[in-house]
């Protein structure tokens, strides 16, 4: 059985924008759980403002929060746009 090179393409190109976003979204989850909460090591903007008092590390956990919403909204995404993914897939074949 011959399989078309369009339909391969369109395959491939399917999974490229859920694929994007399920990397972000678990590569937010990996830096929020590991580099900021167990290792404590850094935060979004520690290289622009050093967290060096009160004011600068709430500035600093701030913009954490907003970059950890991001990566969870970028996971949620696309674990339900998954359904549709799929539908498309299976009705290409």
């Amino acid at each position: 059985m011959k399989r078309d090179r369009t339909t391969q393409q369109v395959h491939h190109g399917a999974l490229i924008a859920p694929g994007t976003l399920l990397g972000i979204g678990l590569g937010g989850f990996l830096d929020g759980i590991v580099l900021h909460q167990i290792l404590q090591g850094h935060n979004m903007l520690s290289s622009v403002i050093a967290p060096v008092d009160l004011v600068n590390m709430k500035y600093n956990m701030v913009w954490d929060g907003l970059f950890h919403a991001f990566t969870s909204a970028a996971t949620c995404v696309t674990v339900t746009s998954g359904n549709s993914v799929s539908s498309t897939l299976s009705t290409k074949k």
